[in-house]
């Protein structure tokens, strides 16, 4: 079985026989490898996660990439726009030399993960639902996927399975805002993409382990993981320098 890490794509997928565990490292703003500085803080938040997963004999999988193909298409991550999206004509490109400097950074993470023997076993590319960068999502996971297969993980591309002819979203892969269920979530595929996923690990992961139920006892999970309530998803819980950082900011605030 799977843990599954990284940003808040990762409620997209449903905990099932395949997915254990769904664990939030970070918001895709900071979830991401738009620059060194990204690289270095994302790799260093999933080692410190997929050390206490892999202990208790999880395999891991890691999402990654809408954040990404977001910023180098509108260079930001708030696009500042709703539904409209959806009407949109426009399909935005990205600058391929600022694509494959972030392919070269995917690269280095599976080098170090690879290193420190934590290397995801699955890798989940960008899926969007916003028609505006769909193909550009598609060319980012189709160089991630050639990378995957010079290391020996599997890569599950969403926008294959999303994406009808004519370049736009299927609507049973477009969800509702968590924050309103009356508005259409233009960043995160429907859960629907769980079923393609579920299928895509069972019939081509052939090392995928039975877990034991205690998986949770061996990783010591309730000591490392706090659980986000009404997701079903659990996030790290937060070092005690980086509490005191908080604080003392709080602090300093207050006495302004």
């Amino acid at each position: 079985m799977l843990a599954l890490l990284g940003d808040s794509h990762t409620r997209s997928y449903k905990v099932s026989d395949v997915v254990a565990t769904r664990i939030f490292l970070a918001p895709g703003r900071r979830n991401n490898f738009k620059n060194n500085l990204n690289l270095f803080t994302t790799t260093l938040r999933y080692l410190r996660a997929a050390s206490k997963l892999k202990s208790g004999g999880l395999d891991l999988a890691f999402i990654i990439g809408e954040p990404d193909i977001r910023w180098l298409a509108y260079g930001r991550m708030d696009i500042g726009k709703n539904e409209a999206v959806f009407e949109s004509e426009k399909q935005l490109s990205v600058d391929e030399k600022a694509l494959n400097k972030l392919v070269l950074r995917f690269k280095l993470f599976l080098i170090i993960t690879q290193f420190f023997k934590y290397q995801p076993s699955v890798i989940i590319g960008s899926g969007t639902p916003n028609p505006e960068i769909v193909l550009a999502s598609s060319f980012l996971n189709e160089k991630l996927s050639n990378v995957c297969k010079d290391f020996g993980c599997l890569f599950f591309d969403p926008q294959k399975f999303s994406v009808l002819n004519q370049e736009r979203v299927s609507e049973k892969f477009i969800g509702y805002s968590v924050f309103n269920s009356t508005q259409k979530d233009w960043t995160h595929l429907s859960t629907a993409i769980s079923s393609p996923f579920e299928e895509f690990v069972r019939r081509n992961h052939y090392q995928q382990k039975s877990v034991s139920f205690g998986w949770k006892k061996n990783a010591n999970f309730e000591k490392y993981f706090v659980e986000i309530q009404n997701f079903n998803t659990y996030t790290p819980k937060e070092l005690w320098p980086k509490k005191l950082v908080k604080l003392i900011g709080r602090r300093i605030k207050l006495l302004r």
